[in-house]
């Protein structure tokens, strides 16, 4: 899985270079802190019937809308959870083969892909008020500036594409191998 991911990175990423240099900042590091955290199994756990509603200025929700826009966080949601339900779905095949009809699990996951990103956008902007409430608006605001910016695009397009080919959503267990 890593393995894919790495190579899907390499491979889409023509110059590694600026995004290793902005997460290698400071700010970069206070931003990977803060994801790490928030996906820790105990703060998972912690939040598992939802994040609390976080108030904030006008200014801070500016700035958030625009994050939300330029990261893939709606897309890398549904892929993870794709992946998930796709592992189910193979898993429910093999125990009572003919169930899904031969090879119908795939369409019908691939048709949820919307469906998930819609869910996944109505809350999002709380999510993302919610990871990075340590960041001040200065930091946030510079964080959303590298994010839209061409190098933050293509970073996270590659990353984007790394997590779907390490997740290796909508392929069969044969083309895994490739």
């Amino acid at each position: 899985m890593d393995q894919r991911a790495e190579a899907q990175l390499r491979k889409t990423l023509a110059d590694p270079k600026p995004a290793l240099t902005f997460f290698q900042t400071p700010l970069g590091k206070k931003i990977v802190a803060a994801e790490l955290l928030a996906t820790r199994r105990d703060q998972l756990a912690k939040n598992a019937k939802g994040l609390p509603k976080i108030e904030a200025s006008d200014t801070r929700l500016l700035i958030i809308g625009h994050l939300a826009q330029a990261l893939p966080a709606r897309e890398a949601g549904a892929e993870v959870t794709l992946a998930i339900a796709g592992i189910a779905a193979d898993s429910l095949s093999s125990m009572i083969p003919g169930l899904l009809g031969g090879g119908q699990a795939p369409g019908m996951l691939n048709g949820q892909r919307q469906r998930l990103m819609d869910q996944i956008g109505t809350d999002l902007n709380n999510t993302l008020l919610y990871v990075y409430r340590d960041l001040s608006d200065d930091e946030l605001e510079e964080f959303a500036t590298f994010a839209e910016s061409a190098e933050g695009k293509a970073y996270y397009q590659a990353a984007l594409a790394a997590i779907r080919a390490g997740l290796a959503v909508g392929q069969s267990t044969s083309n895994l191998g490739q």
